[in-house]
């Protein structure tokens, strides 16, 4: 075959094979490469919404522990005795009415009740504690307001208030009854606080 020949043989052969090549080979290469494209668009627009997503859980996960840890502290009057009655005694001495006595009462707890109408309450330990304190009027009115002003579930249920009869009722006694609540919370919650503790 003469050279002349075999160059014209050559470049059809070439010929067919860049036609070939842009009639199929090329047209598959973009729709690949345009798929890839939009998958890779696909991903990086779901990795943001999940982000996202994760970082509103957090938020809201670092509000319910902070939340369940609140409540914790609430309940540690009920709780600890020593620690209810050096706060009653600091609160007596702030207010300036002095502590006659202070004890302990009974524990018992509470069982959730529920309601067609309301979901059920928690189940509640219920500790009371009696005490006795002396001081004037106004003493006594800001003690009040010192207990309501705990960190704590603390709710008076009786107070007698009689005149002191050897200072010829410049001061006053108050025997009172306080109960203090503390609630039990379930499995999964104190979990979320056991992690982060």
């Amino acid at each position: 075959m003469p050279p002349r020949e075999l160059i014209a043989h050559l470049i059809i052969v070439l010929a067919l094979a860049a036609g070939g090549w842009m009639l199929v080979v090329e047209p598959v290469a973009r729709r690949a490469a345009g798929a890839e494209r939009a998958l890779a668009e696909t991903g990086a627009a779901s990795a943001r919404v999940d982000l996202r997503a994760l970082e509103q859980f957090s938020a809201r996960a670092e509000a319910i522990r902070s939340r369940l840890q609140a409540l914790d502290r609430t309940g540690r009057l009920a709780d600890d005795t020593g620690l209810l009655y050096t706060t009653l005694r600091d609160a007596a001495r702030a207010a300036g009415v002095q502590v006659i006595s202070a004890h302990p009462g009974s524990v018992h707890s509470t069982a959730p009740k529920a309601s067609s109408e309301s979901p059920a309450e928690p189940a509640a330990r219920v500790r009371t504690a009696q005490m006795q304190v002396d001081g004037t009027p106004q003493a006594m009115a800001t003690f009040f307001d010192g207990l309501q002003s705990l960190d704590a579930f603390l709710r008076p249920v009786a107070i007698v208030i009689t005149p002191n009869r050897h200072d010829h009722g410049a001061s006053v006694r108050a025997h009172i009854t306080l109960e203090l609540h503390t609630y039990e919370r379930p499995d999964a919650l104190a979990r979320i606080t056991d992690a982060t503790s």
